[in-house]
């Protein structure tokens, strides 16, 4: 099976209907250290590597360079010495041609570009109605964002994020679903019990409802990863600004964020575990410490739940937020409120 590649060609590139959502030419976003996906289990675990990869060059040797590399030295007849001619001093000073300076050109320096990514061809496959290619893109993606700045915020963009929110938001309700004996080869797997190769193969024939979860699981944690990447560029943009004496703009809200509705959504009404999960584990991974208050209020049901997994889950997110302090959480939580004046300076006014 052919790989997608979705760095474009070095060629003279027409404009991009899609806008990269950054603030001045600038990066000033780092990549994330890690993504917001540890699962156990393996039916549901994300790759970790992408499907396009640096073009590696030919070993295959040019004409030119096996020549330059072993030069054919042409074999002469010898030839026989002719004694020098002695040429009078003066002759020998007239025939030496005047020395011209040459106009030395400045040295122009060149940028180096970053490759482009082809955002189009992403949303493209992220819309496909094969589940492979769809996985395919996603995973792109998510390994977009593990690059380079130059390269990552090419992928932090609206339409990307939106194209993502779309696959998180398919309906999987009516997809034909997992045999009884998938179901049960899949509980054996996660036990850590070894599946005969059979076994295994008839794992792998994902049915359609079980391929296109699988890929709505991707996307939450692919989401998480463009949207703290935007995030942390975001506020790196405003620090430069305040660095610079000039205002800063004002963050977005973790309410505010494209996709945030979508993952409260999952946490809250969707019934399948892994979903639930994967969406606890996003929400955590885009939302500041200083949130925690309001993470932990989307969170009261599944602190809650009965499933075990599911309560830890949310104990740990919480837990990776982290402990705000108390002036911090009161000013977050606090209105602002008009200060009183003395009863003599009211009467007075």
């Amino acid at each position: 099976m052919i790989q997608p590649q979705y760095f474009q060609q070095q060629y003279p590139q027409t404009p991009s209907a899609v806008s990269i959502n950054i603030y001045e030419p600038k990066s000033y976003g780092s990549a994330p250290a890690q993504a917001p996906y540890n699962y156990s289990n393996q039916l549901y675990a994300m790759p970790q590597t992408s499907a396009w990869g640096p073009q590696t060059q030919s070993m295959v040797q040019s004409p030119y360079q096996q020549y330059a590399a072993n030069p054919i030295i042409p074999q002469q007849a010898p030839v026989a010495p002719v004694a020098p001619q002695v040429m009078p001093e003066s002759t020998i000073e007239a025939q030496q041609p005047a020395v011209v300076e040459q106009p030395q050109m400045p040295e122009v320096k060149q940028e180096e570009t970053a490759p482009k990514v082809d955002t189009d061809a992403l949303i493209r496959d992220l819309k496909s109605a094969d589940y492979n290619t769809q996985a395919e893109a996603i995973t792109s993606i998510a390994n977009f964002t593990q690059a380079t700045p130059d390269i990552a915020l090419q992928v932090a963009t609206d339409p990307v994020k939106q194209s993502l929110i779309d696959v998180i938001n398919t309906d999987t309700t009516a997809l034909p679903d997992a045999t009884e004996e998938q179901k049960a080869l899949a509980e054996k797997q996660n036990r850590g019990e070894k599946l005969t190769p059979e076994e295994q193969a008839q794992l792998d024939q994902l049915s359609p409802k079980v391929a296109a979860n699988k890929n709505k699981i991707f996307a939450l944690f692919t989401l998480a990863m463009v949207q703290k990447l935007s995030r942390d560029n975001e506020a790196q943009y405003a620090q430069f600004q305040t660095e610079q004496g000039k205002q800063a703009p004002a963050n977005l809200a973790l309410k505010d964020l494209m996709g945030y509705n979508e993952i409260v959504n999952t946490i809250q009404n969707e019934p399948n575990k892994e979903l639930k999960i994967a969406a606890i584990q996003a929400l955590q991974y885009i939302a500041k410490p200083e949130e925690k208050a309001e993470v932990e209020q989307v969170l009261q049901g599944a602190l809650n739940d009965q499933d075990a997994d599911i309560k830890q889950t949310a104990q740990e997110a919480l837990a990776k937020l982290g402990d705000v302090p108390a002036t911090d959480a009161a000013n977050a939580q606090a209105p602002v409120q008009e200060e009183q004046k003395p009863a003599e300076e009211q009467k007075a006014v």
